[in-house]
């Protein structure tokens, strides 16, 4: 799971994540909105060509809609990869994180969202 080290805002207290931390925690039932952005580049020590893939999880499983993938052909090409969900939180408390489903990329300028919608 990816670290992410900076919360910007934090509003009400369905939602919570310590900064550092790569866990999102859901300690109320309804429905999400999640979604998530960021940039993929090889890792330094990586030989191209390098399939960079990520997703949500929920309790660790995938969040369908949620996995993006993309190919860097070259070492120095970067990608932006993005997802969106609605999810249902019927057990608390549940647990978000977002995976790297490989060890040969570099992520960087992620963000997180996730929305309490009810």
């Amino acid at each position: 799971a990816l670290p992410l080290d900076t919360n910007q805002v934090s509003l009400g207290s369905a939602v919570s994540h310590s900064s550092g931390a790569s866990n999102f925690t859901l300690g109320a039932t309804g429905t999400y909105q999640v979604s998530y952005s960021t940039n993929a580049t090889p890792s330094a020590s990586a030989t191209p060509p390098v399939n960079a893939s990520i997703q949500l999880n929920q309790e660790g499983s995938l969040i369908p809609g949620t996995l993006a993938t993309a190919t860097l052909a070259a070492s120095g090409n970067s990608t932006h990869l993005s997802g969106n969900a609605l999810i249902q939180v019927s057990a608390i408390p549940a647990t978000i994180t977002l995976v790297s489903n490989d060890a040969n990329s570099t992520y960087s300028n992620t963000s997180v969202i996730i929305r309490k919608l009810n």
